[in-house]
């Protein structure tokens, strides 16, 4: 019984010894290093095409299953480009030492090309005007994907949101027979539109946005415009995919919306050599009783002798119209003079995105103590008119932009002729990041000279970061903004940044230009934003910071 005993115990050590030198057998050639990788037959592809498909190069351990998994990746990379009867054999491994050399072999064959086409089912529309795949051509996966999307989308542009298609490809030799067949499904209109998520914006009020016509035909395009007019409200934050629901004998088309915290305030601080501490507090409410309305005041200190006082309010829609009005008083004081304005007009929508806009202003200029003899005083009446685009997305991308000009007489019968201009422009750049850049030109005219209360004054948070406010003063300028941002939340980023502007009036030309880095972070109490710029040419000390906060509730 021991003696069994015992040859029981050497058995498993044996037999565990034995698995131990196999284990590390195999751990000796998995540890081999490719040190070379060769591609053979490529001919209608690049070698170094084919290479940037592996994931097996030089350096990396050499693995079967990873090497069965790039023989894979080249037949992929072979299929995207129309060669559908590529054969590429598990590769030969070469070992040398401790290093290996990988060869893949590689048959290209032909590119396979379609030999027929057949769209069936119950067709509605002509299907060659979507799908427009035609015999003779090389058939690509991407390609023939992006004709069914499209040939989808053209259905769901014209009122079958319900379409389905079943394609189906049937290779020969060197060519392939594609048939595809159309399920449209029934013909929608779209009875209602409910909205979800908006608890203080009244429905009447995003209907009017969006110009739903009861009874309408389905129209994805005319979803989609919905949504990206919703989008840039200034009290929706976010609009979600609208849905069809069928509630009986209607058809709805149900939008969930999230609305933003409709009033804001923000307040700024900057600290800069010789001005002291400068300041801004500024209160926006973006949707009075769930109405649209919208009321703004601002007061802020720009440095000594600098300060604005201003509040506007706009009604939408008035007195049940198209016509959007609008309102505002304006005080600005510098030193040796101050400037009151005020003014009205009204808004109209002339298509997706687009704003006409005019408006009557009155503005006069005051002399105090210390600027008698150096300022005269004028009144002028004016009239202003632009247009105004915003086609923003949801993703972070798009532009908007705002062209204006404004006609007048000054007290003493002279004409004063004012142009602006303002674009803006977003641009993701991977998923996390996002390029933005801001530009904006300023011009005004009169017989004579413009006097210096009449003119464009630049620097400081909202033009030229690093410079002080207002440092600048011209009767034409034109600068930009960008702004490399990369995105840390919905409500945060990390962004450097370049100005530059170009101010030219009273016989002076300045070129000035500054660079920086600006953090955006949002916390329970709001956001707090800080940008620090430096004018080109100067030392670490000398720039400014600038200090941001917002809280809305």
């Amino acid at each position: 019984m021991n003696t069994d005993k015992y040859i029981k115990v050497w058995r498993c050590l044996l037999l565990a010894l034995w698995m131990v030198c196999v284990a590390s057998s195999a751990g000796g050639e998995v540890r081999a290093i490719v040190k070379r990788v060769q591609v053979e037959g490529a001919r209608s592809v690049s070698v170094r095409d084919v290479r940037g498909w592996l994931v097996t190069r030089a350096g990396v351990a050499v693995d079967s299953a990873l090497l069965r998994k790039d023989v894979h990746r080249i037949l992929k990379g072979y299929q995207a480009r129309g060669f559908w009867h590529v054969a590429v054999a598990f590769p030969r491994v070469a070992m040398r030492g401790g290093d290996a050399t990988v060869a893949f072999a590689i048959v290209e064959g032909v590119r396979t090309r379609v030999a027929s086409v057949d769209v069936s089912g119950d067709l509605i529309f002509e299907p060659s005007e979507a799908f427009g795949l035609a015999r003779g051509m090389v058939l690509i996966e991407s390609d023939l994907n992006q004709r069914l999307d499209r040939l989808l989308r053209f259905y769901e542009d014209r009122g079958y949101p319900f379409c389905a298609l079943r394609p189906d490809v049937q290779f020969d030799r060197d060519s392939a027979r594609v048939q595809v067949v159309v399920s449209p499904g029934p013909l929608v209109h779209v009875d209602a539109v409910r909205f979800e998520g908006n608890q203080t914006t009244r429905e009447d009020v995003l209907l009017r946005h969006i110009s739903f016509v009861e009874g309408e035909v389905y129209d994805q395009r005319r979803v989609d415009a919905f949504v990206r007019q919703l989008q840039i409200l200034p009290f929706i934050d976010r609009v979600y995919t609208p849905e069809l629901v069928s509630t009986g004998d209607e058809m709805v088309l149900v939008i969930d919306v999230e609305e933003s915290r409709h009033t804001r305030i923000e307040g700024a601080l900057g600290v800069g050599s010789g001005q002291g501490l400068t300041g801004e507090i500024a209160l926006d409410v973006l949707n009075f009783s769930g109405g649209g309305r919208e009321g703004y005041a601002l007061w802020s200190r720009q440095g000594v002798g600098l300060s604005n006082l201003r509040v506007s309010y706009r009604e939408p829609y008035v007195l049940n119209s198209p016509l959007s009005g609008w309102g505002t008083v304006e005080m600005v004081a510098r030193t040796g003079y101050v400037t009151h304005k005020f003014g009205g007009g009204a808004d109209v929508s002339v298509g997706e995105g687009a704003r006409f806009f005019g408006g009557v202003a009155h503005r006069r200029v005051l002399p105090d103590s210390a600027g008698l003899g150096f300022f005269e005083g004028e009144r002028m009446w004016s009239l202003a008119s632009g247009v105004r685009f915003d086609r923003r997305g949801r993703d972070m991308s798009g532009w908007q932009a705002e062209v204006r000009g404004e006609v007048g007489e000054v007290s003493d019968g002279i004409r004063r002729v004012q142009w602006e201009v303002d674009g803006q422009v977003f641009l993701p750049v991977g998923r996390q990041s996002v390029v933005a850049g801001r530009a904006r030109a300023f011009w005004v005219g009169q017989k004579g000279d413009v006097p210096q209360t009449a003119g464009i004054w630049l620097g400081g948070a909202q033009s030229l970061r690093g410079y002080r406010e207002e440092m600048f003063r011209g009767t034409n300028a034109g600068w930009v903004n960008v702004e490399w941002r990369w995105l840390l939340g919905p409500k945060a980023r990390l962004f450097v940044f370049v100005d530059a502007g170009r101010i030219e009036g009273a016989g002076m030309r300045s070129w000035p230009v500054s660079y920086g880095i600006g953090l955006l972070a949002d916390g329970r109490m709001g956001a707090v934003g800080i940008d620090y710029g430096l004018p080109r040419g100067e030392s670490l000390g000398q720039g400014m910071v600038h200090v941001r906060m917002v809280s809305a509730f």
